[in-house]
């Protein structure tokens, strides 16, 4: 057991060291007690820090083939459900909702009407369950599969409505494997993979922050057309040889080495 534990703890230390988290997480050799006793730190970058010891106690290990993929957006049809749900509680002088306008709807969710709408929605038994999957998005998951990556599902929750958690499962469950691994979480930058595939530029941006030299994989929507990145391939379901490419070159990526 001291062994393995040695073990852990310099992988642990071999991670952080790859990470370019600008001194956010203890430098190598320093226990988190007396990096923390150095003055504030960000909680989140040290939850990051036990999170890391963790899944290395779960059997990863630095440079593990993991590909992340969101699931609102980009697998499961969120945008679609949301507009059909919406649209049936909408007066008969408001506007229909598409999707080219949904987003920017989205924006007033402070106001109360709005918000009560979106919270009856999100906490509806069977909403989630019942998304449809996106053929664009399972193709990318099935080819990332069969190039040799574990798929990891990486979602975030919603804080007050807590039948989403337990209904995402299910979905992921039902449309990709009953023993598929799923990380329901409010910070994406905390969990490990090589590749992230997901929609929202934001999630994106906040993964890339601790993935320098990840790769990121971003299908196209109205909400995200004009984001650019030079960690990210755009799939407009036109170029699946630019994405298939992309991903050989994250799978056989060493640690520390850029996929590119």
């Amino acid at each position: 057991m001291v062994g393995l534990m040695r073990g852990i703890n310099a992988t642990a230390k071999k991670i952080a060291d790859l990470m370019v988290l600008n001194s956010a997480i203890p430098p190598q050799g320093m226990s988190l007690e007396a990096w923390r006793a150095m003055g504030p730190i960000t909680p989140s970058y040290e939850a990051m820090y036990v999170m890391v010891l963790e899944q290395l106690r779960s059997g990863y290990s630095v440079g593990a083939n993991i590909a992340l993929f969101d699931m609102d957006g980009s697998l499961a049809d969120y945008d679609g459900a949301m507009l059909e749900s919406l649209n049936a509680l909408a007066g008969p002088d408001e506007e229909v909702l598409t999707r080219e306008t949904l987003h920017e709807f989205l924006k007033k969710e402070e106001l109360p009407h709005i918000k009560a709408r979106l919270r009856s929605i999100k906490r509806s038994h069977g909403w989630w369950c019942r998304l449809k999957p996106i053929p664009a998005g399972m193709e990318v998951l099935k080819m990332a599969t069969e190039i040799g990556f574990k798929p990891h599902i990486l979602t975030k929750g919603p804080k007050r409505a807590a039948i989403a958690w337990k209904e995402k499962v299910e979905w992921c469950q039902h449309h990709i494997a009953e023993d598929i691994d799923i990380h329901i979480t409010s910070d994406k930058g905390m969990v490990y993979g090589k590749v992230l595939y997901d929609d929202f530029p934001d999630y994106m941006l906040r993964w890339l922050k601790t993935r320098p030299r990840g790769l990121g994989i971003m299908p196209v929507t109205p909400s995200n057309r004009d984001f650019v990145h030079p960690n990210v391939i755009k799939w407009d379901e036109t170029n699946l040889d630019e994405v298939r490419d992309a991903l050989i070159a994250a799978f056989n990526r060493q640690a520390g080495d850029d996929w590119k």
